[in-house]
């Protein structure tokens, strides 16, 4: 019914826990472990519980893959990389917890083959022109970030990636006091955002927004006229801007 992963496990083979039907809670302390093939094969979709122990590291590719009944993740606070499609396919995932002080800044992009393409991915994919269709996916939570929320971060983090929150439409994303630099196509997408205070380096956060819906800023008063003078430094100049003060 469930299983603790140690921290020194360095390895774990193809399909270690297919067929586990009864598997509901699987603690993960490895802190740099990598994983063969379906490790979870036709036991994924029975997991409601994946927890991370607070030294892990590293975060192996498609490690939840598949984990349909997750609702919700917590990100420790020493992981440094998230690998790729950790949550594809984790389609109730709503709710995470960032507590990532020093992630790796990357867009966590994921070549994919025809055999993605399906109504699922539509709103998480750039389309290159090439004779094909090439699947680019940007983000830790690109393929279910529309489905997510609530994002919550942690009070120590002072630093987010880029492509963090991208395409996170439904989720209101609060920033605190201490944050002091925002990743570029971090908020690409999201349009519900809340500063406590004044971030430094936030350089085109906000790409693509002005396509689909307005974008509202919650801001303290005293910010207002900084926040609006970043506006197309945020890449937020042909979008329509809703501030809101308190």
């Amino acid at each position: 019914e469930s299983v603790v992963i140690p921290a020194k496990i360095k390895q774990i083979g193809s399909r270690a826990f297919a067929n586990c039907n009864k598997l509901t809670l699987v603690t993960w302390n490895a802190t740099n472990s990598k994983i063969d093939d379906a490790i979870f094969q036709n036991t994924a979709s029975k997991i409601k519980c994946f927890n991370f122990g607070e030294s892990v590291n590293i975060i192996p590719d498609f490690l939840c893959d598949g984990m349909s009944n997750l609702t919700s993740i917590t990100i420790p606070k020493d992981v440094k990389v998230i690998g790729k499609n950790v949550f594809l396919y984790c389609r109730n995932l709503t709710s995470v917890i960032w507590n990532a002080e020093n992630c790796e800044p990357t867009m966590w992009g994921e070549y994919q083959n025809d055999w993605y393409k399906n109504k699922e991915l539509e709103n998480n994919y750039i389309i290159f022109g090439s004779g094909k269709q090439d699947w680019y996916m940007y983000g830790p939570f690109a393929n279910i970030s529309h489905k997510i929320t609530s994002f919550k971060i942690g009070e120590n983090v002072q630093q987010i990636p880029s492509y963090l929150c991208f395409g996170m439409s439904k989720a209101k994303i609060t920033f605190h006091k201490d944050i002091q630099t925002i990743g570029e196509y971090a908020l690409s997408e999201v349009y519900k955002v809340q500063f406590q205070g004044k971030v430094t380096q936030c350089a085109n956060v906000f790409y693509n927004n002005e396509k689909w819906y307005d974008t509202i800023i919650y801001i303290p008063q005293e910010y207002l006229k900084y926040y609006k003078s970043l506006r197309t430094a945020m890449g937020l100049k042909k979008a329509k801007v809703i501030y809101k003060t308190f």
